[in-house]
């Protein structure tokens, strides 16, 4: 769900939420973490102009180490101006999101290997797939929301799939 801004409406897609439910905090969130399960933050962005993404970010650094110390996490962002603040934690893999053709195009021309690159499933072909997996360890792609996408990405090497509809895609590779 997200914000309209200063009204307290709550929407997802043509859905609105109800405002006054109870949203989960991140420790809620961490508490709830079995043993040797890891979290992934997918941060949005925040532009205000008034440094809220690195008071965000010390924030969530100083949860994580409260909850769940030491303890594996990943942290990924379309701001990847964001991202390098998260290095402070060790245990802390680093991932830049990709949702314009110009932030693939950037992403790739970078001079050193990544932790990880989450991407839209469309950019990943058999032209880029190469050059996309010689880039980062993990490679995440959305929104895989049905078979013959997944199959298609992870043929390509994709190794990390984030989807709309979790439940069918579960059900698919449980059968296969």
């Amino acid at each position: 769900m997200k914000t309209l801004g200063p009204i307290g409406l709550l929407w997802d897609g043509l859905r609105l939420g109800n405002p006054f439910a109870h949203r989960l905090k991140l420790g809620e969130v961490l508490d709830a973490l079995e043993p040797g399960e890891e979290i992934m933050l997918d941060l949005k962005p925040i532009i205000d102009g008034r440094g809220n993404g690195e008071r965000m970010a010390d924030a969530i650094l100083e949860e994580l180490e409260r909850v769940i110390p030491g303890a594996p996490a990943t942290i990924c962002s379309r701001r990847w101006d964001y991202l390098p603040h998260y290095r402070a934690r060790e245990n802390t893999r680093i991932v830049y999101s990709c949702g314009t053709a110009d932030e693939r195009d950037r992403l790739l021309a970078g001079p050193q290997r990544i932790d990880g690159i989450s991407i839209r499933h469309d950019f990943v072909t058999p032209e880029l797939a190469p050059r996309i997996m010689d880039r980062a360890g993990l490679v995440m792609s959305w929104a895989i929301n049905d078979v013959p996408t997944l199959e298609r990405v992870a043929a390509l090497g994709v190794n990390g799939f984030i989807s709309d509809a979790p439940g069918a895609i579960a059900e698919a590779i449980d059968r296969g």
